[in-house]
């Protein structure tokens, strides 16, 4: 009996299989069988053309049961819902690597996780996932080129990837060309196929997050945490209680925000998105004491800790005051960054859209952002403003055809750009 045998082996897995020949060929077939209930989770098979290539054969079918039995105890050791079956790679050198790239990313160390993902292509190019976390780490640190050379990288596995590979090549594909109806499409499935990985929930609740789907975006998130939690995990993933804090602001739970954010907080203590999003919160609802007390910690945080610029921290407060609906405030501090950095294109842009689409000085936001592209013709983002700017000024056409140009050049799917093309192409119909 098998039991019996694995127990006088001290093992819970058995090896078992047969060396057929027909002619010169020769055929080893192996299975990995749970010796307690005797289900077979694993089958190889190694075929050679003579019985010269037995030892090759012996050593390829070794060698693919040692890196299984590695990846099955990584996976076991890390124990997270995440990666639970997540092995897509024959190499336990790739899966080491992406595991200790995706501790990096969850510690926001965003160039060593790019670095450990490369290090994982490296060992198996044709593993999807490290791929898959390239594209997103690079479009986090704003490198567009980089970002676009590994989506086509990826993209160009497509036809030779298994069915939940080539989901994921289709969704990270859909969340820069195409929109996030297309990404929810794609994400469906991939709930179908394994309904308990919550990176595919929280992918999806973003994707309703994007659009303004505030409620369908928490009921995502929700489930994402909630499949952590039956692990007894926590969630290490910095990003997914920034959204959440904002969707619940949105919708006005302003309880579920604040523990959210705390929550946060507790795994992220530097992470200054998250103070934003709760000095947010306190001045929208009237709380200016509790939200001063919060920016002056977010301004130690960001003088100290991540040693920014005076620049960088009055962009921080500007849209803090922006979102909270205080426009005079934000304009002061977006003013005061004018006078730091009078020759910043970026900034000028930024302030210019400000100023634009907040409709405090739609002339001036026309005149800041000619300037911005004077030193930036190319920049989607700039062509953008100025598209908005044309368009608050009745020139609807030349609006739109800037949009446009804009939307071609987007580094992913972004929705206000999106929106006020269709309001231009409306505000066109209705005046055909």
């Amino acid at each position: 009996k098998k039991s019996d045998l694995a127990r006088k082996l001290e093992t819970r897995t058995l090896i078992l299989g047969n060396i057929l020949k027909s002619g010169e060929l020769i055929r080893i077939n192996a299975q990995l069988v749970d010796a307690e209930t005797e289900e077979v989770y694993k089958t190889y098979l190694v075929e050679g053309g003579s019985e010269d290539d037995f030892f090759a054969m012996a050593d390829e079918l070794s060698n693919l049961i040692k890196n299984y039995v590695e990846i099955k105890n990584m996976q076991d050791r890390y124990g997270s819902p995440s990666i639970r079956g997540l092995s897509s790679t024959h190499s336990s050198e790739a899966f080491k690597y992406f595991i200790h790239g995706i501790d990096a990313f969850n510690d926001l160390e965003l160039a060593t996780s790019a670095e450990w993902f490369r290090k994982s292509v490296e060992a198996d190019s044709t593993f999807v996932s490290p791929y898959v976390e390239l594209v997103y780490v690079n479009n986090l640190m704003g490198y567009t080129g980089a970002t676009r050379y590994w989506l086509d990288k990826i993209y160009d596995q497509r036809e030779e990837a298994s069915l939940q590979d080539g989901l994921m090549i289709d969704h990270v594909h859909a969340y820069f060309y195409g929109t996030p109806d297309e990404e929810m499409k794609f994400l469906n499935q991939l709930v179908e196929i394994d309904e308990l990985n919550p990176l595919t929930w929280q992918l999806y609740g973003f994707a309703h997050y994007k659009i303004g789907e505030y409620e369908e975006a928490l009921s995502k998130f929700e489930r994402a945490m909630e499949i952590n939690e039956k692990w007894g995990k926590v969630y290490k993933n910095p990003f997914i209680y920034l959204v959440m804090g904002h969707a619940y602001h949105k919708v006005g739970e302003h309880g579920k925000e604040a523990k959210t954010l705390e929550q946060g907080l507790s795994l992220y203590p530097t992470y200054i998105n998250l103070y934003e999003c709760q000095a947010i919160c306190a001045l929208s609802k009237g709380e200016t004491e509790k939200a001063n007390k919060i920016m002056a910690e977010y301004k130690d945080i960001r003088e100290n800790v991540t040693h920014c610029t005076e620049a960088m921290i009055a962009g921080g407060f500007g849209y803090i005051y922006e979102e909270a609906g205080i426009l005079d405030k934000a304009e002061q501090y977006y003013r005061h960054i004018m006078q730091l950095q009078p020759g910043n294109a970026i900034a000028k842009n930024n302030f210019a859209y400000f100023l634009i689409n907040r409709e405090v000085d739609v002339k001036q936001g026309i005149e800041l952002v000619d300037e911005a592209l004077e030193a930036l013709p190319d920049n989607w983002a700039v062509l953008g403003t100025k598209g908005w700017g044309l368009y608050k000024q009745g020139q609807l056409e030349e609006a739109l055809a800037l949009l446009k140009v804009s939307w071609e050049g987007r580094p992913a799917y972004i929705h206000s750009t999106f929106v006020e093309m269709q309001t231009v192409e409306q505000a066109l119909a209705q005046l055909n």
